[in-house]
């Protein structure tokens, strides 16, 4: 979300300050500051097993509305392998796909207009 830094405003001559006592005069424009990039709120360190079926499900505390797409491993991931859903905004990688995923550790990334919100998962090898 973006916001204001403090700031105030004479209420006689309706200019801005930076500063309670009015010595410091900026533009409105100046408080407004920029969104906080997205992260992951939900989903971190999970692991699972190479081959196993299971849905993995990540959420970004982006707006559903400023979703762009979803990256693993820095690269895009076709829409086909996850589905993605209002509530801020969860990604489900689906399980087919999972099971394809080769032992290591990857990296998933929830592109939005206001950052990529990134975390990782584990593929554990078989137990042999």
């Amino acid at each position: 979300m973006s916001g204001n830094t403090e700031y105030w405003q004479c209420e006689s001559c309706k200019e801005y300050f930076l500063d309670k006592d009015g010595k410091n005069n900026i533009d409105i424009a100046d408080t407004v500051t920029k969104k906080l990039p997205p992260e992951i709120i939900k989903g971190k360190g999970q692991s699972i097993t190479a081959g196993e079926k299971k849905v993995l499900s990540f959420t970004s505390n982006a707006a559903f509305s400023d979703f762009v797409r979803v990256e693993l491993d820095g690269k895009n991931l076709d829409a086909k392998n996850y589905t993605v859903k209002e509530g801020s905004t969860v990604v489900t990688l689906k399980a087919d796909y999972v099971a394809t995923l080769s032992a290591r550790k990857h990296a998933i990334g929830i592109v939005s207009e206001s950052g990529t919100a990134t975390t990782t998962f584990i593929v554990n090898a078989k137990a042999v």
